[in-house]
């Protein structure tokens, strides 16, 4: 009976190491233990070039859960004690914004990693034939939004948190940004006054929770 008692015990204990190994704190905790730049970045004071907020934007993202760390992104050698200095080591600086869609789809466009998480795997197809995608691509104009401009940069959160740019209840404020610019839409002959037609109208209103007993989450958004 003890001898029993003791096999479950040990069970038990083993099971918590386990949970506690794979946790996303604890895997987050190991490997920036031995990653240079996140060990350095967030020890940088606040007015140097904002890279002390460029880690803790990523800190709060669920890139840093998973985790993905700067190098997957920007090269260099995460795990050398020497300053990544631009051409060395594999350090590529901050990609183009014509880069941005090609280097995120290095990792969105792999099935077997994005099966884990439930995400599919043909955005930058759909962005690539997009208005946006075809001007930003195809013509160089760089007045158009890429993946980090609705997503964010370093602080990129899933669809479905409330904070992310792109939830069900951001994304139109989003849009916002620029097809609220009356003089950046002018020279595409569009309209400046979308966003507030939209928050006028009675999607918007449901959205919006200005209609007791109507699900904001099947308004329809952009």
């Amino acid at each position: 009976m003890r001898e029993k008692k003791n096999k479950s015990l040990k069970g038990i204990i083993l099971l918590i190491i386990i949970l506690i190994i794979f946790s996303p704190s604890y895997r987050l905790a190991e490997a920036a233990r031995e990653n240079q730049c996140v060990d350095c970045h967030k020890k940088l004071p606040d007015d140097l070039d904002n890279l002390a907020e460029s880690f803790e934007e990523w800190e709060r993202s669920i890139h840093a859960t998973i985790p993905v760390y700067c190098d997957k992104c920007h090269g260099g050698d995460p795990n050398s004690p020497l300053k990544p200095e631009i051409g060395q080591l594999g350090f590529k600086g901050a990609p183009t914004k014509e880069q941005v869609p090609a280097l995120c789809n290095e990792c969105h466009a792999n099935p077997r990693y994005m099966r884990e998480y439930d995400i599919r795997i043909d955005m930058e197809n759909q962005y690539g034939n997009s208005k946006h995608g075809r001007k930003l691509l195809e013509e160089g104009n760089l007045e158009v939004p890429s993946c980090i401009d609705c997503h964010g940069k370093h602080e990129i959160r899933i669809i479905d948190d409330p904070k992310s740019p792109a939830n069900h209840f951001n994304i139109a404020k989003t849009c916002a940004q620029c097809h609220s610019n009356k003089e950046l839409m002018k020279k595409y002959g569009l309209r400046s006054d979308q966003f507030f037609q939209y928050k006028r109208s009675y999607h918007g209103q449901i959205l919006y929770g200005k209609f007791e007993g109507k699900n904001p989450r099947l308004a329809p958004s952009c």
